[in-house]
């Protein structure tokens, strides 16, 4: 007489001498049915493994497998076992391959290049261990110019101090490269650049002299330039210590130094007026002058504003904007969208000329919301092009019973 064992995946009918599982129609042949102790121990063990699975969804590898465990609730337990263990090595591999490529990485020297000769040993490029490895910390980023631009009371400061930079850089680099800047750095003394004096040379362009060798070895120093060209710790010429202001700049120096006061600043000076800004004088002034007061600014400090019902507006204000100050907008965009118009005038296009007919015909709207030119419009359109396949002349005819 067959036996009914309890089961939550499968039923299996046990007889003397084998057994049949429903789930995988398999014949396991058995001489005498298990204790019952035996069938109760190998179920609470599927329901675990089950329960597992579910919690479990998809184990994905660095190569691209992916293994759904909640679609193995259909496979026998040895295949569900089989696949559990599949996931452990897959992941010992991936662990193991990334311990080796760091290993790799880490004796490799930096200037040597070895080909890969498989595809594990090529680049990673996307995982999160690549951007750390391959992106500098921010810390050790600086920005070009500062965040916010400094006040204008500093302006002059922060020109002579970029102009003491570009002459160094003019004096010490080559001819064929007059003033150009090799470097950028900012973390010179103020001190130093007090030290420094600015003389305007004979040929009409300015020089730059220290008092003192150290100062200039230690500006030098920091503005990455290694030799000091004896012109500059030579004697000054009695001259006036402001006429550097005055004195025409080349435009080299110009865009050398136009592009130091904004590192320094943060205040631009666009490059399309530094034909006319040709001193740092007429520098000084574009950077220091305001921009005009629009005339909505000046009536707003006038007497008249404080007068009753009176309001500035910064353009000048159109229907749609007096009836949003008091509040019939609303009522009005509602109107237009029963009607099928638009919110900002513009002109119909042919699609919506035919909508708006298509919603009359169908009784969505009167014929009062739709112009009769609209329908006419479209009707001559159906009736001239109502042939595809028309020739040359047949067009020019009817354009020219149209015209």
């Amino acid at each position: 007489m067959a036996t009914l064992l309890p089961s939550t995946r499968s039923v299996l009918v046990r007889a003397p001498h084998f057994s049949v599982c429903r789930s995988c129609h398999a014949r396991l042949f058995t001489s005498t049915a298990r204790p019952q102790e035996e069938a109760k121990a190998e179920t609470k063990a599927e329901t675990k493994a089950e329960t597992k699975a579910e919690t479990t969804k998809k184990e994905r590898g660095i190569f691209g497998r992916v293994i759904d465990i909640a679609t193995t609730k259909a496979m026998a337990p040895l295949q569900r076992i089989q696949a559990k263990k599949t996931v452990e090595q897959r992941t010992a591999a991936e662990k193991a391959f990334i311990a080796d490529r760091k290993a790799a990485e880490e004796h490799a020297p930096a200037d040597e290049y070895t080909p890969a000769k498989t595809w594990h040993d090529l680049e990673w490029v996307g995982s999160k261990e690549y951007i750390w490895q391959n992106t500098a910390p921010r810390k050790q980023l600086r920005r070009f110019a500062p965040r916010q631009a400094k006040p204008l009371n500093t302006i002059n400061t922060h020109i002579r101090a970029a102009l003491i930079d570009v002459l160094a850089h003019a004096s010490a680099s080559s001819s064929t490269n007059p003033g150009v800047l090799t470097s950028a750095c900012l973390g010179s003394a103020d001190e130093l650049y007090h030290q420094a004096i600015i003389v305007p040379s004979p040929n009409d362009t300015l020089s730059l002299h220290f008092p003192e060798p150290r100062p200039a070895k230690t500006l030098f120093k920091s503005l990455s330039i290694s030799d000091i060209p004896e012109s500059i710790l030579a004697e000054p010429p009695s001259l006036n210590k402001t006429a550097w202001r005055d004195t025409p700049l080349p435009l080299p120096l110009r865009f050398a130094l136009a592009a130091r006061i904004f590192q320094r600043s943060g205040r631009r000076i666009p490059d399309a007026q530094l034909h006319q800004l040709s001193t740092p004088a007429l520098m000084y002034t574009h950077l220091t002058t305001k921009k005009p007061e629009r005339l909505s600014q000046k009536v707003k400090a006038d007497r008249f504003l404080q007068l009753p019902n009176v309001a500035v507006a910064m353009k000048a204000p159109t229907k749609a904007d007096m009836d949003r100050s008091v509040g019939l907008w609303k009522e009005t965009r509602k109107e237009l969208e029963k009607r099928g118009l638009p919110e900002k005038w513009r002109p119909m296009t042919m699609n919506e000329m035919r909508k708006n007919v298509a919603k009359r015909e169908d009784g969505q709207i009167t014929h009062k919301q739709v112009p009769w030119m609209v329908k006419e419009a479209v009707e001559e359109e159906e009736e001239d092009w109502e042939d595809d396949n028309m020739d040359y002349e047949q067009i020019k005819q009817v354009e020219g019973a149209r015209a």
